[in-house]
Parts: structure tokens; sequence; C-alpha cells
């Protein structure tokens, strides 16, 4: 990318990044209060609130890149590096069979309830409509936060910072940041999560393997049972 490119990306992951630190706690709070006064709608409105204003940030990201002079292969819309991803392969079936299991014991009535990790229990939805909206929240979240935190954020750390570790761990630090509304333990989690995304997209120079597993985990919840009202 340009140095101008660079410039404006920075800026706009700045934006987004204190955007996400300074609003969302608040938002996600009034939502809480909303629902326990017992508005039908809190969650459906949050959702959708949620698809639009995430899709906004990817599209401004992706402008910002393009213009900036990468092209679609360069932002991670290329296929994975000619054997980047069999480095990961037992790792990712280990991981989805673990995730197999744990679901079909859970729904079967064998396994504990689950729990979401993190102060996120106001966001699971509860009725069918909130479910299928939860279904485009999965889907734009696991595409969306991969442009962002994933293409924009680490195309400008990559720049700016040493080597490839140290701007994936930076990265990875600002997604779990961008999620301080989840509480400690899902800034951590998310930053975990981060991590390996961050990792993985740098190393197979593609954002398709990354999106793949994120729209799957964010998925999982609807399969687990809702938290008690």
């Amino acid at each position: 990318m340009s140095g101008a490119g660079l410039a404006a990306g920075a800026a706009l992951l700045a934006v987004l990044v204190v955007a996400d630190l300074l609003l969302s706690p608040g938002y996600v709070a009034r939502v809480r209060t909303a629902v326990a006064a017992g508005d039908p709608f809190a969650r459906t409105r949050m959702y959708r609130l949620t698809v639009a204003v995430s899709w906004t940030a990817a599209l401004a990201a992706l402008a910002v890149l393009l213009a900036g002079g990468a092209t679609w292969a360069e932002v991670g819309f290329g296929a994975p590096r000619e054997g980047s991803l069999q480095r990961y392969a037992g790792v990712l079936v280990g991981l989805a069979g673990g995730l197999v299991a744990v679901l079909v014991a859970v729904r079967s009535g064998r396994g504990a309830p689950q729990r979401t990790v993190g102060d996120i229990d106001v966001l699971v939805p509860r009725t069918r409509r909130e479910r299928r909206w939860f279904a485009a929240v999965a889907v734009t979240a696991g595409t969306t936060e991969e442009v962002v935190y994933r293409a924009l954020a680490l195309t400008v750390l990559l720049a700016v910072l040493p080597g490839r570790l140290l701007p994936v761990v930076v990265g990875a630090a600002l997604f779990g940041l961008a999620h301080l509304y989840q509480g400690r333990a899902g800034v951590l989690v998310t930053a975990v999560l981060a991590l390996a995304l961050g990792w993985l997209y740098v190393d197979t120079g593609s954002l398709w393997p990354g999106m793949v597993l994120h729209v799957l985990l964010d998925l999982r919840v609807l399969l687990l049972p809702p938290p008690a009202p």
C-alpha cells in the first residue's frame, strides 16, 4: 500500500477501535436494561444495528485498502498459499471434532449445560425470530471482523512493526479491547481467538480459512441451550 493508504488505514482502524471501546459497553448496558424491563424487541434491534454497523465498517476498510493500492488478493481474498493449510489440518480437524462432540452431547442431554464466555448472556437469542437474526449477526461478524481486524489491522501493523508475531499480537490485543463489553473474560478469550486467526491470516495470506472458522465459532451459540432468563 502507499504511504497515504497506510495513514488512512491507521486512522480508520483507530476510529473503529475507539468507537467500540467508547460506545459498545454503554449500548449493551442499555440493551440489558431494556430486556430486563420486558422489551421484546430489544435484542432484535441490537442484532439489526450490529449487522448494519459491521458491514459499514468492513466496506470502509475495503475501500481504504483498495484505494491505497492493495489488490483483492493482497487484502486476503485469494486462495491460501500453496501448502499453507496443510500445516493446520490436524489442529483444525481436532478442533472441529471436539466441537461437534460437545454439541452432540449437550443436545442429547448427556453433557452439562454450556455457558457462554464473558458477560454476554443478554446477547444470546431466546426466540425463533431472535435466533434468525443472531445467525445473520454470526455470519456478519465472522466475515466483517476478519476484514477489519485481520486485513486492515494487520496490513497497517505489518507495515509499521517488525516481524510477523508482534503485529499479530498487537492486532489480537486490539480485537480483545474491541470486545470490552463482554467483560474481562470476554476480552481475554477474544484476544486469544484473534491471535490464532491473525497468525492463520498472515501465514496463509488468505481471509477465507479464518472467516469460515470465525463464522462457525459464532454460530455454535445457536446449538447450545440458551441461558436461563
